[in-house]
């Protein structure tokens, strides 16, 4: 890996802060990942966490840190000694979709603003194959790269208070599926009835970054019997 420009900050005593270029783009995620896993291998001993997102890693340590400049140096050489997995095969998963009203509240307000049909918004929306980019905001919120340019949109200028349990929704370039009951300022367009988050289980959340999602529409009827993630491939 050598093809991003990075920069480093202390974030504070004991952690720092990687950077990419400030864009979304898979090729500069695919690097964050790979840079996160090798970390976490070479550091195994004195790291806490890593916290990835679109284009950075935050790095927390067990103790604080006394010799940045070295650190850094060290980091540099194993961003450049490494490439990234071309082999690596990401596991699909399927979601359920109901966009019926009683669940798409904000739709037609999308599709009226994008000048599209509700068929139109539901089609772009379920054709793509999405990349989970990162993990974050709530525990199991899957922030997912690949939405179709047609449906970005800004996000809402008043958020609402709450939006419920496995709500989906769009803003900016954005979609993703909340995990729980939580205030938001997206536009929600259909609820999955699969638990993407789950503490009481060993892992609480089995999706990982880098894999993929395909939305699949559903009858309003099949949501109360489609509770089941449906896992595609894992190779």
């Amino acid at each position: 890996m050598n093809d991003f420009k990075l920069t480093y900050k202390q974030f504070n005593e004991n952690s720092l802060l990687i950077e990419w270029p400030q864009k979304i783009s898979l090729a500069i995620n695919e690097e964050v990942h790979t840079l996160s896993e090798i970390l976490a291998l070479a550091f195994y001993d004195k790291v806490i966490d890593i916290i990835p997102t679109y284009q950075s890693l935050t790095i927390v340590f067990n103790e604080t840190l006394s010799d940045i400049e070295s650190l850094i140096q060290q980091i540099e050489q194993l961003y450049y000694d490494n490439e990234i997995d071309k082999n690596y095969n990401p596991t699909i998963w399927q979601l359920p979709v109901s966009y019926d009203e009683s669940h798409a509240y904000d739709l037609m307000t999308l599709a009226k603003i994008k000048g599209l049909s509700k068929e139109e918004v539901i089609r772009l929306h379920s054709e793509p194959l999405y990349t989970v980019y990162f993990i974050g905001f709530l525990p199991g919120f899957l922030y997912l790269g690949g939405l179709h340019k047609a449906l970005h949109i800004p996000r809402k200028e008043t958020p609402k208070r709450m939006v419920p349990k496995g709500a989906v929704a769009i803003g900016g370039m954005q979609t993703g599926v909340y995990p729980e009951a939580s205030p938001g300022g997206w536009y929600v367009i259909g609820n999955c009835p699969v638990t993407l988050f789950d503490s009481s289980k060993t892992i609480p959340t089995i999706i990982k970054p880098r894999d993929q999602i395909k939305f699949i529409p559903i009858s309003n009827e099949e949501y109360h019997s489609k509770s089941q993630l449906l896992k595609v491939t894992d190779d």
